[in-house]
């Protein structure tokens, strides 16, 4: 038995019982599985999944989008992108307090917001004001984007931001961030 949160999988013979969704095929061996999200949510994921906006493959070497079921998933997603951006040593901080800071390394900080609106000036001046403090650059990803202000202020203050959507589909939104990325994506194809 294998669990991952609220996902149960268990590798044994295909019996459907109360309170399971279906069945996962691997090669010849099946896989049961329940879920406290309920099938009309899977099915929803999925659609989502299958009519996503992208259309050109994912460059090899970054991380794979995966889907975001909480903000949890996001950190982490989140840290994974740092270390392909050159933060190697990135890690998610503690659940808890944690000051605004959800992932942290030698050289950066970053925050991850999983909100319905987008992220406001004042929110990204905090997160500049923590990697001025510490002499690290500070990196945001956000999933609702970031109002005008917010964006100007960061291109002015060198303030990293990118964008996520619930697929783990990650993009630069300014013009640091691009650089950002088109660095990794260099070191990747040397």
């Amino acid at each position: 038995m294998v669990k991952d949160r609220d996902v149960v999988y268990r590798d044994e013979e295909p019996v459907i019982q109360s309170g399971e969704y279906g069945l996962l095929a691997s090669g010849a061996r099946h896989f049961l599985f329940t879920s406290n999200h309920g099938l009309d949510v899977a099915l929803t994921a999925r659609e989502l999944a299958a009519g996503s906006r992208r259309t050109a493959a994912i460059p090899a070497g970054r991380p794979p989008e995966r889907l975001i079921r909480e903000t949890r998933d996001a950190e982490l997603i989140a840290a994974e992108w740092m270390r392909y951006l050159g933060f190697a040593d990135a890690v998610v901080t503690p659940v808890g307090a944690d000051g605004g800071i959800d992932v942290v390394s030698a050289r950066a900080v970053a925050q991850i917001k999983l909100e319905g609106k987008p992220t406001g000036r004042p929110t990204v001046q905090q997160l500049h004001g923590v990697a001025v403090h510490e002499g690290k650059t500070g990196v945001f990803f956000c999933a609702a984007g970031y109002t005008p202000q917010a964006r100007t202020w960061a291109q002015t203050s060198g303030t990293v931001l990118f964008r996520f959507d619930r697929q783990g589909a990650v993009e630069p939104v300014n013009a640091v961030a691009h650089q950002l990325l088109a660095d990794a994506d260099a070191r990747v194809r040397q």
